[in-house]
């Protein structure tokens, strides 16, 4: 049935280029490739090379409208209507992916890729070559309808089924299911790992070549049947595992918690039975093991009491006490905010 798909899209080809032995004149050409584009579902646009190397193209919106694009000069800049460029550079067709057309071959299918190298937009190409001087066309290009392309497989399908097109490792296209699904490739088999979110479906299937058309697989893959104890009791895994956890977390943390203000609370009884002189001279020793807030606390005090001896010895620097005569044999004058003060 695929075969038979792109089997269409190269008639088309075929069709177009009978027109044209048929047909002569530009405005004849351009006419003809409008109302192909406007009444083959299958194709999404069409694009061709004149004689003089410029290119054309028409393009299909969902609603059935067309744009066309055109160049007025060989290798220039792509318009639209109303003069609007495409794209910020030149176009030029030769080094476009959908041109791949050696001297010796008549027509040729690219792989997937992106129209004008905008990521908006994917393109599936089949190139043929025109030869025809009254047509004044040497190369057209088809798009084909990857929404339709997708439709239809969609058609064929069965329900719970997952069937996709791809080229060299690329999903090209597939049914409804595909486009809910995660598809990833296996590197170590060449072939693709099927998953859709929400179902406990497990999926085995294939690929192979569509006849004709080596470039192209079409992937089939089947739900092999639910298995929801396994869903249940990974569902109801996670919750007891979780349960465990928090109680895990709770309990600790309140133990930890009481430990903490039982520590604080001893020593904070240990503070308040202590002399007031002896504050300052009073050694508080780190235990190895403590909690660690108690300990940063003694930290603290010990900080406080070496500034406050340093600041005394400094004082008692600045002044010389005769023990045998019983006066200040020398004094020291500081002096602060403009102010002056006699140390003693």
């Amino acid at each position: 049935e695929l075969k038979g798909y792109f089997d269409k899209v190269e008639r088309e080809g075929g069709a177009l280029l009978d027109n044209f032995e048929l047909f002569s004149g530009g405005g004849t050409i351009d006419l003809i490739i409008k109302q192909r584009v406007e009444k083959a579902d299958f194709v999404s646009a069409i694009g061709w090379i004149a004689n003089d190397g410029r290119f054309f193209y028409y393009m299909k919106h969902e609603d059935g409208g067309l744009d066309y694009y055109y160049q007025n000069a060989q290798g220039g800049r792509l318009f639209m209507r109303d003069n609007i460029p495409v794209i910020p550079g030149n176009y030029i067709p030769e080094i476009r992916q959908w041109y791949r057309l050696t001297d010796n071959k008549a027509s040729t299918w690219s792989e997937l890729y992106e129209c004008f190298g905008l990521s908006e937009r994917q393109c599936l190409t089949f190139t043929l070559r025109v030869n025809n001087e009254k047509a004044g066309i040497q190369i057209i290009k088809i798009d084909v309808n990857l929404n339709h392309l997708g439709n239809y497989l969609q058609e064929i399908s069965n329900p719970g089924e997952v069937i996709f097109i791809s080229n060299n490792n690329q999903v090209i296209s597939g049914n409804d299911n595909s486009k809910h699904s995660y598809i990833r490739q296996d590197e170590k088999n060449s072939r693709f790992n099927v998953l859709i979110s929400g179902k406990d479906n497990t999926y085995d299937g294939g690929s192979i070549s569509v006849p004709g058309y080596p470039q192209f697989h079409v992937n089939l893959y089947k739900a092999m049947g639910q298995n929801p104890w396994l869903s249940d009791s990974i569902f109801l895994w996670g919750v007891l595992s979780g349960g465990l956890v928090f109680g895990a977390i709770y309990l600790y943390s309140n133990c930890t918690l009481k430990n903490t203000r039982r520590d604080i609370k001893d020593f904070v009884s240990q503070l308040i039975a202590l002399p007031r002189a002896s504050y300052f001279s009073h050694k508080f020793d780190i235990v190895p093991g403590e909690n660690k807030d108690v300990a940063e606390i003694k930290k603290v005090i010990s900080s406080i009491q070496n500034e406050h001896n340093v600041c005394s010895e400094n004082l008692l620097a600045m002044v010389s006490f005769d023990t045998n005569s019983g006066f200040f044999s020398s004094i020291k004058t500081i002096e602060v905010n403009n102010k002056c003060y006699l140390a003693a």
